[in-house]
């Protein structure tokens, strides 16, 4: 039986944090799907393909994995695309609380199971949000995302990477 699972968010933009989660996952699973969140209710710095190029970009040594997009319920998503296992990224005690309540109710929507990877030390204190704004100060970001992801902000952003 070949496992597959699943690593969502918005990855907006992709960070050393997720790509060490996205790694790892790859070790455990047959296949690994990244998938990126796509809702026109809400607008990113990226845009969800621009994001998918930056996750394959940063992804592509990896044969197991795979990028989408979804809209609505991605636990939906998964068990249409024949997924077993939501893969969730923990930084923190905040993360895990959430987190939970999320697997709880993701498993009385359908058969899922979701597998927490606790964040490496080095990454706990990254997160995109953080990223986008140090950027936009043109701020050295070099120790949080890969030098495509940072060439790609200062790009977007229109500043320059030191």
């Amino acid at each position: 039986m070949k496992l597959r699972a699943v690593f969502a968010g918005s990855f907006d933009p992709v960070t050393y944090g997720h790509l060490d989660v996205i790694r790892r996952a790859s070790r455990l699973f047959d296949h690994v799907v990244v998938a990126c969140a796509s809702n026109s209710d809400k607008s990113g710095l990226f845009t969800p393909e621009e994001r998918l190029d930056l996750v394959r970009s940063v992804t592509g040594d990896l044969g197991n994995v795979s990028t989408s997009t979804f809209t609505g319920l991605v636990v939906k998503w998964a068990i249409d695309n024949n997924i077993d296992v939501m893969i969730r990224g923990l930084r923190g005690d905040h993360d895990l609380a959430y987190e939970m309540r999320i697997a709880r109710v993701n498993s009385t929507i359908g058969p899922m199971e979701t597998l927490f990877l606790p964040a490496d030390p080095r990454h706990t204190h990254i997160s995109s949000s953080l990223v986008r704004d140090l950027a936009a100060l043109n701020a050295d970001i070099s120790t949080m995302v890969p030098a495509v992801v940072a060439d790609a902000l200062a790009q977007r952003l229109g500043g320059t990477q030191e």
